[in-house]
């Protein structure tokens, strides 16, 4: 959970869990700083409980700042609600099915879901290609994002802050690898050349191959069965990658989401797009 609210009430302003944009945001003031060691607290996205600040000023933290809920009493923050708790991505261990969607009281989280992911759609495809090794063309974003919008995703129950990204990649369906570009240092090309037969890779540059498929063999891939665990006051989220070929699974794989590091993407200051990032953002805006 790397996100948190200032307020309970929809479309208030949600802050990073960095520490100056959060001192920037509240000003140092209750009742974002109660106690007699001023600890900080906030709201949860998810469950609009209270939640504290763990590791702003802590000088031996062994985790980065991050939240936890809270049952302690403050003074004009939300009351604490077990059942709100109970259904927390944040909370306990959760298996979502594609299909379950967020209660309607939740439509402010799904609209800034969808705001984040066109807005930060360049970050998105930046990190998702650096994740798996696939590189993806213009044609396949746009379909994904067909797919993803379709599915209703940014109101997908498992959806927060922290994951849209790889929420995008879980709904955006089955895909054929038929013509990709594939990183020829990734895991998945790696996996391709050994569980994959009758394909081969053209290669493009020193970096990369692009991957071609005989005129009778069809490789396709998804990323499927969502789940969370909660650990350190955020969640460890999982996906199962897994291979087809002529309709019949060889390969699964299990792979954990790096949050934090798609977060730091997100939060990097002097972020600035390259032509193919402008070209990912135009399409994005197509979708808005």
């Amino acid at each position: 959970m790397r996100y948190c609210k200032l307020r309970a009430e929809e479309g208030n302003k949600i802050v990073p869990i960095i520490k100056e944009d959060f001192e920037s945001a509240t000003g140092f003031q209750p009742p974002y700083y109660q106690g007699e060691n001023k600890q900080a607290y906030a709201i949860c996205t998810y469950c609009e409980n209270p939640v504290v600040i763990v590791g702003f000023y802590s000088k031996h933290g062994k985790y980065a700042p991050h939240l936890r809920h809270t049952k302690t009493k403050l003074q004009d923050m939300p009351k604490y609600s077990q059942l709100s708790y109970d259904l927390c991505i944040y909370a306990k261990p959760q298996r979502y099915k594609k299909e379950d969607r967020k209660p309607k009281s939740k439509d402010y989280l799904s609209k800034e879901i969808r705001r984040r992911l066109l807005d930060n759609f360049d970050k998105v495809v930046y990190f998702l290609e650096k994740e798996t090794g696939l590189i993806f063309s213009d044609d396949t974003l746009k379909n994904m994002l067909n797919d993803y919008l379709a599915m209703d995703g940014t109101n997908y129950i498992g959806a927060t802050l922290d994951n849209y990204a790889w929420i995008f990649l879980y709904l955006s369906l089955n895909k054929t690898l038929y013509g990709h570009i594939i990183k020829s240092d990734s895991w998945i090309h790696k996996i391709l050349k050994k569980y994959c037969k009758n394909i081969y890779f053209e290669p493009i540059s020193d970096k990369s191959t692009k991957l071609l498929t005989t005129r009778y063999t069809r490789v396709n891939y998804a990323f499927l069965g969502h789940s969370t665990i909660p650990k350190n006051g955020s969640a460890t989220e999982r996906l199962k990658f897994v291979l087809w070929q002529d309709d019949v699974e060889i390969y699964s794989k299990e792979i954990l989401i790096d949050t934090e590091y798609f977060f730091n993407i997100v939060n990097f200051e002097t972020w600035k797009s390259n032509p193919r990032g402008q070209r990912h953002l135009a399409i994005s805006d197509l979708f808005r």
